[in-house]
């Protein structure tokens, strides 16, 4: 699908609302909550597809969607979308962390994913831990997670510190941030 073609189908689609969205819907949707964390995203990165969870009918537990192929780094945190079977651009990877979108970041509904697509990402989902549950080791990993990211970035010199690997490490330091951020929140929440 051409990008042209994609934003087509965001403007065609661009009637959905939160409370229409059901469990295994591709959305596309703000990555930031605030300002500050816009500015924090580079531009292109600032929206994207998430996967629902479920939708209490004012928020929705979603996983977040990437185009960037973490598997090989991470097998048991990401799986892969195929995305000729979807309304996506590319290949998606699924950040098998859990994170809550509001209407006020929710934009519109993409497609919903195949039964077969849904079933493996429980599988994988609930074998990481997260059936919605909460715990201090899963916070622990973020944190070593973004603590690796910070040390990787540190060990850039003035000859690389403008390359695409920094830039794909801040990107990465970003989502962990916004995961983090978002598993404390819900976390308060139960």
């Amino acid at each position: 699908m051409s990008i042209s073609d994609f934003f087509q189908k965001l403007v065609e689609t661009s009637n959905s609302k939160l409370s229409d969205i059901v469990e295994g819907d591709i959305i596309w949707a703000r990555r930031y909550k605030n300002d500050k964390e816009k500015q924090a995203i580079p531009d292109g990165h600032r929206e994207g597809p998430f996967i629902v969870l479920s939708n209490n009918g004012k928020e929705l537990v979603c996983v977040m969607c990437t185009g960037v192929d973490y598997t090989i780094d991470h097998p048991t945190k990401y799986m892969e979308i195929n995305y000729v079977n979807y309304n996506l651009r590319k290949d998606t990877f699924v950040r098998l962390e859990s994170t809550i979108i509001t209407s006020s970041e929710f934009i519109t509904r993409l497609d919903t994913l195949r039964s077969h697509d849904l079933n493996q990402l429980y599988k994988k989902y609930k074998i990481r831990g997260n059936k919605m549950g909460f715990s201090y080791s899963m916070y622990k990993e973020l944190v070593e997670s973004i603590n690796l990211i910070g040390k990787r970035l540190e060990e850039q010199d003035e000859s690389n510190y403008k390359s695409f690997k920094v830039e794909d490490n801040a990107c990465r330091l970003i989502s962990l941030g916004n995961s983090l951020n978002s598993y404390i929140r819900h976390s308060k929440r139960k």
